[in-house]
């Protein structure tokens, strides 16, 4: 009877206390529960992702570490967030990438799931952050995808033996990328079994989420073309609006415009 009223009264009195004092007799007012220590931290629940999508209607604020991504995480309301990773993505981006020689960004745009993906171009391959990855002429179109942190997923070199440049970048809604640009190479490299049409020629590439080519196209005339800007389409397909110095009329083009099927078949294309 003795031991039963007594653990009453300790469940009763831990009830009614305001603060909870671990290693400390004096918690601090403002804590509900104050940990005090020198040589031990706190351990949160650990599981793997499949055990915390398994808890049953989480509340805003619960945490846990997940063993899987090795990243603490908590519920905001709506989904889990990794704490390091909201750190990151509110520190400013300072971030060089490049070789021994010219390098040079022409576009960059934020991507779905948080990171980044760059345009430009290259003079120079298998050195710097280029280190391994092997280039294909003089100046080779640069493509990079960065994750939330600035870190490189993956990077790809597109082009041959003439000078390939990449102008801009867009995400699509397949989760893949177009890229456009102008390129001197006919028919070698990367654009092989893709026939320039003179000087240089406006080019659109699919890619997919991993950076492979899924198809090409080159848009020109008899002398230089450039692709400066791409939109998807409602339709799919893709608008590419550039300039041309090729006409059937052999006077000086300001913009050209394309059209493009999802297919990807030209389906419109117009001088101005």
């Amino acid at each position: 009877m003795k031991l039963f009223y007594f653990s009453l009264l300790c469940c009763i009195s831990l009830h009614t206390l305001a603060q909870v004092g671990i290693g400390t007799t004096s918690p601090h007012n403002s804590a509900k529960l104050d940990i005090s220590s020198t040589s031990q931290g706190l351990l949160p629940p650990r599981m793997i992702t499949a055990q915390r999508d398994a808890i049953s209607s989480p509340s805003a604020g619960l945490m846990i570490y997940n063993s899987t991504t090795n990243e603490i995480e908590f519920f905001n309301g709506s989904k889990w967030n990794s704490i390091s990773s909201l750190i990151a993505s509110n520190l400013p981006l300072n971030k060089l990438f490049g070789t021994t020689n010219g390098d040079e960004g022409y576009d960059i745009k934020s991507t779905p799931d948080g990171g980044l993906i760059i345009i430009g171009t290259t003079t120079f391959y298998d050195s710097g952050t280029l280190m391994d990855v092997s280039g294909y002429g003089s100046n080779d179109c640069w493509v990079l995808k960065l994750d939330a942190k600035g870190s490189i997923q993956w990077q790809k070199l597109f082009g041959g033996t003439g000078e390939d440049i990449g102008r801009f970048v867009i995400s699509t809604t397949d989760g893949g990328y177009a890229i456009t640009g102008n390129t001197y190479t006919n028919n070698n490299g990367t654009f092989s079994g893709t026939t320039n049409n003179g000087g240089s020629d406006a080019f659109l590439i699919k890619l997919g989420a991993s950076g492979n080519i899924q198809w090409q196209k080159f848009f020109g005339g008899s002398n230089d073309e450039t692709g400066s800007c791409i939109q998807q389409a409602a339709d799919g397909g893709f608008l590419i609006a550039g300039y041309s110095l090729s006409s059937n009329t052999g006077t000086l083009t300001i913009m050209v415009i394309f059209k493009l099927r999802a297919t990807p078949d030209l389906l419109i294309q117009v001088l101005f």
